[in-house]
């Protein structure tokens, strides 16, 4: 028993030890929340040290990019060939609208417009012919105008002629200046679509090839059905024009059942060309319709999303 006491002594005092520790831990613990000055000092130099250990490291612009594969560099490209067709396009607006404003800045017109409202009325009060009592002048001429016949190769011969030169060089500035702003509309809509949403812009943009040949087919197929349906329409007022013209002809002979049988006939034919033009039309509206029942489940998920 005596080897055995001074082990458990020791043993006591380092529990005791240990006891005293722990006590002196959680008043320093619990004296920091009174001096906050040391912890603000503790806290400043660990932010400094923090500061010192974490520079910022240059990366280069390729580096942004490392962990791109080939679809993101891809659709990289082509975003950016987008934006430079955009604005190429502002640039050419810009440049035709310039070139436009110039033409009619640097045109000299030489007619005035009172002066050649009144020569145009004076030549048309000359050459008409009103009924007795009536006598136009400048003052009257647009109360009583309607009330006199005119001669209107005499008219036509005293308008002066319009400058084709200048009016050839200004559509010719517009038929750009509007194609150019219907690419630019695309292409900014086809850029803000791929923000929004890039997965179904995506495929948006590979189904528009399809959605373009299928307009183009049902555009021809309702146009020639259009035209079928003009074509007996046509044919059934000849039919109806010629029993009308010689009606004591068609009585007198009893051709007015084989007339009308002709006339039924014309109007069956037409019957069946808005049937097949009512059916491509619909097919077409519900093949590109959101709200139809599209075979391409992808394409129905995300218009529903």
């Amino acid at each position: 028993m005596s080897d055995k006491e001074p082990l458990l002594k020791k043993h006591n005092k380092l529990l005791n030890d240990n006891d005293n520790d722990n006590e002196n831990k959680s008043f320093s613990h619990w004296r920091q929340y009174f001096s906050r000055q040391k912890t603000d000092d503790k806290n400043k130099k660990l932010d400094d040290e923090i500061k010192h250990t974490t520079k910022d490291i240059p990366v280069s612009v390729f580096q942004l990019f490392r962990f791109a594969d080939r679809i993101d560099l891809l659709l990289m490209m082509i975003a950016l060939c987008l934006m430079l067709v955009h604005i190429a396009c502002i640039l050419a607006n810009v440049i035709l609208f310039g070139r436009i404003t110039g033409l009619f800045a640097t045109t000299s017109f030489a007619v005035d417009c009172d002066d050649h409202y009144e020569n145009f009325t004076s030549a048309i009060i000359n050459n008409s012919v009103c009924p007795l009592g009536i006598n136009l002048n400048p003052l009257n001429y647009d109360r009583l105008h309607k009330l006199c016949d005119y001669n209107n190769k005499t008219i036509s011969s005293t308008l002066s002629p319009l400058t084709p030169l200048f009016h050839e060089n200004v559509m010719h500035l517009v038929y750009w200046f509007f194609i150019i702003e219907f690419i630019q509309t695309m292409v900014f809509s086809i850029i803000i679509c791929f923000i929004l949403k890039w997965q179904l812009s995506l495929i948006m943009s590979c189904i528009i090839p399809i959605i373009v040949g299928s307009s183009f087919m049902f555009a021809k197929i309702i146009t020639k059905e259009t035209e079928e349906q003009l074509n007996t329409y046509s044919k059934a007022e000849q039919i109806a024009q010629e029993v009308f013209s010689s009606l004591r002809t068609v009585l007198s002979f009893n051709g007015s059942k084989w007339q009308q049988k002709q006339y039924a006939k014309e109007l069956k034919l037409n019957e069946w060309c808005t049937v097949r033009k009512d059916v491509a039309f619909g097919a077409f509206f519900d093949s590109n319709s959101p709200h139809s029942n599209t075979p391409c489940p992808i394409l129905k998920n995300f218009f529903i999303n």
